[in-house]
This record gives structure tokens, C-alpha cells and sequence, in this order.
């Protein structure tokens, strides 16, 4: 499988570590004592995911699923067509019926929270948790951007979800392949230190839906969807528990 993302620290616990090594233009608590140790309330933004994902891409990843409806041709069914076939089928841009629609996802997994967040751990309290995507594009297709975390090992995209961290974020279509959307969605949770501590692996979806004002928009292998991802985090830390 050809991942869609790359990850800019090492999944995410490297960025709960930066939270803890993190000393630069923050403001402290020195008077909340714990008998084991300094309790900082700090905030912290950091990079988590960083990618820039043509078609091309898209189509060649094992997760896609849904149909291209060509005008004036069969529906072509993406998860049984090989990328080496889409190819040819879109060596020139294709016009495309309104009713095409289609979805892929990544996985990323070895996030293993339960040493980091919640009780006894570094991070026992958030009071705000921030997920940051700055999204550029110039498909002509409305994007859900779905974001989940499960649980249990080995995550997959059919491992058990935490439905109290779900979240969607819309992104619109590009009219044209001259006209490039640019726009900046997020997602915002408040104390999920515990939740986040169950959670082995994060999981990013994109659904592709045609808007209805656009009659046979046209598409190519070049089209592109750049994704960066940040996150934010405000909270208590206890440098004595990492």
C-alpha cells in the first residue's frame, strides 16, 4: 500500500514529547506542587502530518472504494481497477457524471497513549485539544475529511472506534483545475486525556462527492489534495511521570 500521509514527529507520541521538553515563551504554575513532582500548565502547537496526494496517488491506495461514472461511459469500480488501468483511462481528463463518489483512508498506527495521558501519567489533564488541517485543492469534489482513533491492537480500519473523539471537517470544491481552494478546518476537544489514553491508532478518511452545481466537471491524474496537519495542546503536565 502507498501511505497518503507522512508523519513529521514519530506518530504522535513524539509530539507528546516535545509538549514535555517544550520551555521556549511558555508560562508556568511553579505554586501546584505535587508530592511527585513540578505540575506545568503549558500549551504547546506542533506538525503531526504533512502530505501532497495526486489521483495518481489516491487511486493506487489498497483502501479506495467507489465509482468513477465517466459521461458517456461504464462506471468504473476503483476498488477492483488497478492504478495501471486508471492511468490509461485518464491519460486525457475525463468528464465525469455528478453522481461519482468515492473514499480512501490511512491508518496510523503505533500511537499507544496509555503511558502518556490520564492519571499518573505526564499528561493528566487537557483543557483543550486542537486538530489544525490546513487543506489546499483543486479537485472538483466536496471533501469530508473524517478523523477517528481506535483501540485494541494491530489497529486497522475495522478496529473498535472511540465515538466521543470522532470528528468531520468539509472541504469545498474547486470549480476548476485554475481555481484552488485553500482553506484552514478545525477540530477542537476539550479534557480527553482519558479517552486518548485507549487509543492505539488514528485513523483519516476522505470522502469525494460531486457538488450539484457541478453538472460534468472533469478530472485528472494531476489533481492533488495537500493535507498539513498541527495540533494544539493545552493542559497539565508532570515531567516526573515520562
Amino acid at each position: 500500500m502507498k501511505k497518503m500521509y507522512k508523519l513529521t514527529l514519530m506518530a504522535l507520541v513524539a509530539f507528546a514529547a516535545l509538549f514535555a521538553s517544550s520551555c521556549k515563551d511558555e508560562e508556568y504554575d511553579l505554586d501546584d506542587m505535587k508530592s511527585d513532582g513540578l505540575n506545568i500548565h503549558t500549551s504547546l502547537a506542533a506538525p503531526l502530518v504533512k502530505s501532497h496526494s495526486t489521483f495518481a496517488d489516491i487511486f493506487d491506495m489498497e483502501s479506495i472504494k467507489g465509482y468513477l461514472r465517466p459521461v458517456g461511459g461504464d462506471p468504473i469500480n476503483l476498488a477492483e481497477t488497478g492504478l495501471g488501468e486508471i492511468q490509461q483511462l485518464l491519460s486525457k481528463p475525463m468528464d465525469i457524471k455528478n453522481t461519482t463518489k468515492f473514499n480512501s483512508s490511512v491508518i496510523i498506527d503505533d500511537i499507544d497513549f496509555d503511558d502518556i495521558f490520564g492519571d499518573e501519567n505526564a499528561l493528566p489533564d487537557i483543557d483543550k485539544l486542537m486538530f489544525i488541517f490546513d487543506v489546499e485543492t483543486n479537485v472538483p469534489f466536496d471533501i469530508s475529511l473524517k478523523i477517528d482513533f481506535v483501540t485494541g491492537p494491530n489497529p486497522t480500519n475495522f478496529s473498535p472506534r472511540i465515538p466521543s473523539l470522532h470528528n468531520e471537517v468539509m472541504v469545498p470544491a474547486s470549480k476548476s483545475d485554475k481555481d484552488i481552494v485553500k482553506t484552514e478546518q478545525i477540530i477542537e476537544y476539550g479534557d480527553v486525556a482519558k479517552e486518548l489514553s485507549t487509543a492505539t491508532g488514528m485513523l483519516i478518511e476522505l470522502n469525494f462527492t460531486v457538488p450539484d452545481d457541478l453538472k460534468y466537471p472533469q478530472i485528472n491524474l494531476q489533481q492533488y489534495v495537500d493535507i498539513k496537519l498541527k495540533a494544539y495542546v493545552e493542559g497539565d503536565l508532570n515531567p516526573s511521570n515520562f
